[in-house]
């Protein structure tokens, strides 16, 4: 069988799997289900400018750029959750056709397919590909700037370069920030000092990109005093640099050992890492043209003490041109032997993670709980929990929680949720599903079988202006889409 046919069958089994945990999977705890809450909102509210966290709480963390493909998403498909993460798959979609494109002209048509299938068929990228998330929107962001300075001749970048690099700036500021310059800076500068004739352009393309986006920074600091400070500092500093940085509003921070960076490369290319070691056919200009957008981000993460195995992932397509040359005819077998487990090593792991399955309920959603609540509970009432519950029990529960001291028992009829270990809440409950972190308790002489969605409490004054984050936890409820609502911006 021919070889492009072998890796086109093994690009559509990786794309039907992962397209098929896109629509049947829940949102997941922490990132998914925060976010998928906040473009929600966008979507409901129309405000576009300042993304909210809750109800008086502007959302500092990001800038926009992917809330606004979620929440576009959401209002011409619904609120579902592939429709929520279908703009995720299609910047990678296009992360993938740059990928392709840039192995095409740099090495020959047999090379940019492997690079194609070292791409997509990367641990990460087949994890992160669909998801309600930021990164994959900064990563098509360094992905273009990549591909003009990839497809450049000796010459200055053609106008389509120059379009594609400052567009790809414009993107990744707007995605996550001027985390995108850091990202890009140094092999641009590099490529400058070796062609001198590039230098304008490349440095034109930067403040194209920032005139773009500059104008929705004045916005969002004139709407909401005080976001340059934390997102600028906080987010882009003191995030990387501060071992389980407290300034985090939104979240915890995530301590890990410098160096922590290299063993996250290392597993991100899974299952193609091993190819690492193998000795390519000699170098040529395309391949020592790859090294700065390779070890760049290792250098720059390599240090850091706050981070996620996600930041990595934009520079992935430099990767996959790196490992396709040693994906060479000889050592064909192997290579899609290797495909081949990967496809069925995912397979399983689809299988076990799949609604219903243990896994799921206990690692990553809430989503059986508010089902059950919404069987079990009165028409029109409030789940009521004893502390902060998880971001995907807020965004399925719809606003309708509310939290209660442990010691106090919730109205007649209500249900309430404790721990699976937990002794019963109050006297009066039953418990009526169990689950691997939850229990739910209802009143026995009021539950009955709910049809459809509990609607929201009606509406309630509205909050302050802007409060703590850990203060929006302490939010009982938001009117919902059957009440008036408050718009969160004026």
């Amino acid at each position: 069988m021919p070889e492009r046919r072998i890796i086109a069958g093994l690009l559509v089994a990786w794309a039907s799997l992962r397209l098929a945990l896109a629509v049947v999977l829940p949102l997941g705890d922490t990132t998914e289900a925060r976010y998928a809450w906040i473009a929600r909102e966008m979507a409901r509210s129309g405000d576009w400018i300042t993304p909210w966290f809750a109800p008086g709480v502007p959302f500092w963390g990001k800038p926009p750029l992917a809330f606004w493909a979620q929440a576009l998403s959401v209002r011409a498909f619904g609120e579902h959750e592939w429709a929520l993460r279908l703009p995720a798959l299609l910047a990678t979609a296009a992360l993938a056709g740059l990928v392709w494109d840039a192995a095409r002209r740099r090495f020959d048509p047999d090379t940019a397919w492997r690079a194609l299938l070292v791409f997509t068929g990367g641990l990460l990228v087949f994890t992160v590909s669909a998801t309600v998330s930021t990164d994959p929107f900064l990563a098509l962001g360094v992905g273009l700037v990549w591909w003009a300075a990839m497809t450049a001749e000796r010459g200055p970048p053609t106008g389509v370069g120059f379009a594609a690099a400052a567009l790809g700036i414009a993107v990744g500021l707007l995605a996550k920030g001027p985390l995108v310059l850091l990202w890009v800076a140094p092999p641009l500068l590099l490529d400058a000092w070796r062609r001198p004739s590039r230098a304008l352009r490349w440095g034109g393309a930067v403040l194209l990109g920032l005139s773009c986006a500059l104008p929705w920074y004045w916005a969002a600091e004139t709407k909401t005093p005080g976001f340059l400070r934390y997102f600028i500092v906080g987010e882009h500093f003191e995030r990387y640099l501060v071992p389980g940085w407290a300034g985090d509003r939104y979240g915890g921070g995530h301590a890990r050992a410098p160096g922590t960076v290299l063993l996250y490369t290392a597993l991100a290319l899974l299952p193609w890492t091993p190819w690492l070691l193998r000795r390519p056919r000699p170098q040529d200009d395309g391949e020592r043209r790859l090294l700065p957008w390779m070890l760049w981000p290792l250098l720059l993460l390599l240090p850091a003490r706050n981070l996620l195995a996600t930041y990595v992932l934009p520079a992935m397509p430099a990767w996959s041109l790196w490992l396709a040359p040693r994906l060479d005819s000889a050592s064909r077998r192997r290579w899609i032997a290797a495909a081949l487990v990967t496809v069925l090593a995912c397979t399983m792991v689809g299988a076990a993670v799949w609604p219903g399955t243990p896994w799921l309920d206990r690692q990553r959603s809430a989503w059986a709980v508010v089902a059950a609540w919404r069987r079990y509970g009165s028409p029109g009432g409030v789940l009521y929990t004893a502390g902060p519950p998880p971001y995907s029990l807020r965004y399925y529960a719809d606003g309708a929680w509310r939290t209660l001291p442990a010691s106090a028992a919730p109205p007649t009829g209500a249900c309430r949720l404790a721990g699976v270990d937990d002794a019963p809440p109050a006297p009066g409950l039953h418990r009526r599903a169990a689950f691997a972190r939850y229990a739910l308790w209802c009143d026995s002489g009021k539950a009955h079988a709910g049809q459809g969605a509990a609607p929201r409490p009606a509406e309630q004054a509205e909050p302050p202006a802007v409060l703590g984050a850990h203060q929006a936890d302490e939010v009982q409820a938001q009117p919902g889409p059957g009440a008036a609502r408050v718009p969160h911006a004026g």
